[in-house]
Formats: C-alpha cells, structure tokens, sequence
C-alpha cells in the first residue's frame, strides 16, 4: 500500500525498460504525478489500483 513508501525515495523499472522515480516525502509522486489521497489505495481481489492525477506516458 502506498502508505509503507512514506519517507522513501526509490526507483522502478517499466516493462519497457525504463526507470520512474518515486518519491513519498511530502505525499506519494510517481514521476510528476501525485497518488490522489482519497482514493490512494483500491483494493481488489488480486492486487492494489493506484489512482493518481497525471498520466505517465514513455520517453
């Protein structure tokens, strides 16, 4: 959940091979998109949804 980032700063991989920042200092960022505090975590059956407010597309 992104509750257990807070106070991280790391990096992930894409499936396409490319490196996204994540930051949890001031709130959660993925790139230059914020987790939407409200709805941050939405839990299903088999995994967790992310609701953030800006598209991340590729370089």
């Amino acid at each position: 959940m992104s509750r257990n980032l807070i106070g991280k700063k790391m990096k992930a991989t894409t499936v396409q091979g490319q490196n996204i920042k994540i930051e949890a200092i001031n709130g959660v960022a993925i790139n230059d998109a914020n987790l939407v505090t409200a709805e941050a975590d939405i839990g299903t059956s088999n995994s967790v949804i992310h609701v953030i407010d800006n598209i991340i597309l590729p370089n």
